[in-house]
């Protein structure tokens, strides 16, 4: 099974994925946006993945949180870092 050891820069970093994952899906399924607004959205999603890739973070590492932050009320009602522990990836301290 993969395992990955995150530091808090790349943790918050992905917690910032995370964020506007779930907003884009919660805007998505009310569906009261416009096209320029479902562009934004998308925009907010990618603008981590630069980021992501400078710190060394791994694509299946963004991909788990994406996945997890698509049901948004998962995301409400849950942690990040207790997910990602699931999944054998840890928050350095």
């Amino acid at each position: 099974m993969l395992q990955f050891e995150l530091t808090r820069k790349q943790f918050n970093e992905l917690s910032g994925l995370a964020f506007h994952r779930a907003n884009s899906m919660q805007n998505s399924e009310r569906g009261d946006l416009n096209a320029g607004e479902r562009e934004q959205d998308a925009e907010n999603v990618k603008q981590h993945f630069p980021a992501l890739d400078a710190l060394g973070v791994p694509y299946w590492v963004q991909n788990v949180v994406l996945l997890w932050a698509e049901d948004w009320r998962r995301y409400e009602r849950g942690y990040l870092r207790e997910y990602l522990k699931q999944k054998n990836i840890t928050v350095l301290a």
